[in-house]
């Protein structure tokens, strides 16, 4: 059975998804404020860094015709 590998991208993603759906949930239940668009900038400003980064790394150093790695 093949275990479903976890990288930190994957990590991060899940976190800012709980903390998000936890925020909705407070201000939907409890009538808090929690300005969820402000989460999710904070999100992007996170995993845009990241996933460019893993482009540029994929683009160039990986041999021409090859599936990124």
């Amino acid at each position: 059975m093949e275990m479903l590998m976890m990288n930190k991208d994957n990590l991060i993603t899940i976190f800012f998804v709980v903390i998000w759906l936890i925020a909705w949930l407070s201000n939907a239940l409890h009538h808090t404020t929690f300005d969820l668009g402000q989460l999710l900038q904070l999100y992007l400003s996170v995993i845009v860094p990241r996933l460019g980064f893993h482009v540029v790394n994929s683009v160039y150093n990986s041999p021409k015709g090859a599936p990124p790695q």
